[in-house]
């Protein structure tokens, strides 16, 4: 049945299920539970425990953004070319037996509440995932059919988000006290040894290129993967792939700093308003591939884009006056607090209509024999857009001492023009087609 439908192009209905994507998709969902889980509580701990100066909570929280982004940037050309030439299933289990050893390290950071510590193994954690990103997306078009893509980056997308969610929701309570913070440490090395085990029954791929000779020139690596991914088409795309990156780390950095100086609340509110974007994400990730059904793929892309404008701004807009939580169960209870739920959630369901068909199309439009280093190439930009993003957003809330609030709409407001942009390519495609 599997083979059937991979030769054929027919949709799965049970592709979650099947054993050339549910292993897969276990793996991908645990790893991003554990970077999420322990990233989160970094942030809370940062947050309300141990740092007293809301600025230099501001510069940490950012920091720990860009320490955890940085590996994509330096290392994300040889995880392309690891992922061409080697077999892929072979790769993800000695990737994730690496996660074993960084989220034992995780836990002796978190006993000695070493911040410096910490920090090493978010940076750490991010090369892990480096390695992993370009493995998983190029494998999925060797185990999917044509027709199944799309599902099949929406399953991962969803179940991204979605162990996002219960990463920041495990990770972000557990460190809202002290007295919790064991569970932390052991729930890491848990969980990885669970996902090294789930790795186990990811189905060969093949290598697509087993006499590539690797290039360990760092400068020669990244400039390669961009003038690869500009001769195959893909740069466009790939630059709106990682615009997207850009807004969501931005807005899932600064929700816990935000719910502290416009809210008036405390870690665990912070969290469900993490939970909440991951939430929505999920949700618009699955939904997009019931429209794709009835409408063109970059058309709903187009429309989520466009969506995420309203809904930033409108978070922008919430009058400061008007919101102040002491509790979980005060936020439905007034219209300031809907509005910040309907705000959240209607931006992040947004993202998941625009991200999904985007990832889709990259990977069915990459040639197969360089697939792996196009994701790579992608890998780069995003890390290249969050960091400029971090960067940006330190100087802003540091030295120029906007509220996190008027970022929030200053990112809608670009992203106007950005929808704008992404309109004209969807004409031309249309006009080239």
């Amino acid at each position: 049945m599997d083979i059937k439908n991979r030769i054929s192009g027919t949709r799965d209905r049970w592709l979650l299920f099947s054993p050339r994507f549910g292993p897969l998709f276990a793996t991908q969902f645990l790893g991003a539970f554990n970077d999420n889980f322990f990233k989160n509580a970094l942030i809370v701990l940062f947050t309300f425990i141990l740092v007293s100066s809301p600025g230099e909570t501001l510069i940490l929280v950012n920091l720990a953004s860009a320490l955890f982004i940085l590996p994509f940037f330096l290392f994300s050309p040889l995880a392309g070319q690891l992922a061409d030439k080697y077999e892929k299933s072979g790769l993800i289990r000695r990737i994730k037996q690496g996660e074993i050893v960084i989220m034992t390290m995780a836990a002796f950071a978190l006993w000695s509440e070493s911040v410096y510590a910490m920090l090493l193994v978010l940076f750490l954690l991010g090369m892990q995932s480096t390695f992993f990103g370009p493995t998983k997306y190029s494998l999925l078009p060797q185990h999917l059919g044509r027709e199944e893509l799309l599902d099949g980056n929406a399953y991962v997308e969803c179940g991204t988000f979605l162990a996002i969610l219960l990463g920041t929701l495990c990770g972000g309570w557990l460190a809202a006290d002290r007295l919790t913070i064991d569970w932390l440490a052991y729930g890491g090395v848990v969980i990885a040894i669970i996902g090294w085990f789930a790795s186990m029954g990811i189905p060969e791929a093949p290598s697509t290129i087993p006499n590539l000779k690797l290039d360990w020139n760092l400068y020669r690596g990244i400039t390669g993967l961009l003038a690869q991914a500009k001769q195959a088409g893909m740069d466009r795309l790939i630059a709106y792939i990682s615009w997207f990156w850009l807004l969501g780390a931005l807005f899932l950095t600064q929700l816990a700093p935000w719910a502290d100086e416009m809210l008036k609340t405390d870690g665990r509110l912070a969290t469900l308003l993490i939970a909440i974007f991951s939430i929505g994400i999920a949700v618009g990730s699955i939904w997009c591939a019931h429209l794709a059904q009835r409408f063109a793929s970059l058309k709903i892309a187009l429309a989520g884009g466009s969506g995420m404008s309203v809904f930033a701004i409108w978070m922008a807009l919430i009058p400061e006056q008007a919101v102040g939580f002491e509790s979980i169960a005060a936020l439905p209870q007034s219209l300031a607090g809907w509005s910040v739920i309907t705000s959240l959630g209607g931006l992040s369901i947004c993202a998941g209509l625009y991200t999904v068909p985007l990832y889709t199309l990259l990977q069915m439009e990459s040639p197969e024999d360089v697939r792996s280093r196009v994701i790579a190439a992608l890998n780069v930009t995003n890390s290249f857009y969050i960091l400029a993003g971090s960067i940006a957003a330190m100087v802003l809330l540091s030295l120029i001492g906007i509220s996190i609030s008027m970022l929030f709409g200053l990112l809608g407001l670009i992203n106007v023009g950005v929808m704008i942009m992404l309109w004209a390519y969807v004409v031309r495609r249309l006009i080239d087609d």
